[in-house]
């Protein structure tokens, strides 16, 4: 496929008029004339404008993925509006199945009753536009087996009511116990994730290798259906012998080729 058009490139050149593309590779960057000389009969898209694809060096696709399909709490600063949005999720979804969302913003200590009426029958987990705390439902907190006997955990804590029970605030690490309760994510999580970001326009990503569906693939490569190519590193062994998890570990790369 020779592809002519105003082709912006990141080498000393800058531009050129034409690409050859073998299959999904771009293989020959230069003028038309010559590119097409070389290719005579070969098939012509002509594009207003050709650039180079998009990388993501620091990205949570699984996570991303994950977040696409819950509640967008952003620029939300009344519980109760946040609780009203929670109900309506809550209604189209089987009893049981949890609610999740996210970027509402608070000045105080909402209060958990909000929630537990908002979704009587679904456990309720919300996070603070700032990630450094949470919104949880009695529901919640008792599928995690938080309750007045939980102790604090080192760098978190539970805002509690009077006689010392959980009151819904979660803050810092104490959010991870909550969070145990949720479902793993999947293999689908991922692929949602890496195809929402090939369709804006990103054609690889860097991943973070912690996040447990693509710890459990190994170091590797994945792509979307739609194109979004993404690199996650794995654990390696540094010269003193210590085994760690950095991310890529000079190993993994995923810029397109």
């Amino acid at each position: 496929m020779l592809i002519v058009g105003d082709c912006r490139t990141l080498t000393a050149r800058g531009r050129a008029s034409a690409l050859w593309v073998a299959g999904d590779r771009i293989a020959e960057v230069g003028e038309e004339a010559s590119v097409a000389a070389r290719h005579p009969g070969a098939p012509r898209l002509r594009v207003e404008r050709v650039t180079p694809g998009l990388h993501d060096a620091h990205v949570h696709p699984t996570a991303w993925g994950q977040a696409l399909g819950q509640l967008d709490l952003g620029g939300m600063s009344d519980p109760r509006l946040i609780a009203e949005a929670v109900a309506e999720r809550a209604r189209r979804l089987p009893p049981g199945a949890w609610v999740r969302g996210g970027g509402y913003l608070l000045d105080h200590h909402p209060d958990v009753r909000l929630l537990d009426q908002a979704a009587p029958a679904n456990p309720v987990l919300l996070d603070s536009r700032d990630l450094h705390s949470a919104w949880a439902s009695s529901a919640a907190l008792l599928r995690a087996g938080i309750d007045a006997t939980t102790p604090d955990p080192p760098g978190g804590a539970f805002v509690r009511d009077a006689a010392g029970a959980p009151s819904g605030t979660v803050l810092e690490k104490a959010v991870a116990l909550v969070k145990e309760a949720l479902p793993a994510p999947t293999s689908a999580d991922l692929e949602a994730g890496l195809s929402d970001l090939a369709a804006r326009g990103y054609t690889a990503a860097h991943a973070m290798d912690y996040e447990p569906v693509q710890a459990s693939l190994g170091p590797r490569r994945w792509r979307a259906p739609t194109g979004c190519r993404c690199g996650c590193g794995g654990p390696f062994r540094d010269p003193a012998g210590a085994t760690s998890s950095r991310a890529g570990g000079g190993r993994t790369s995923t810029s397109p080729r």
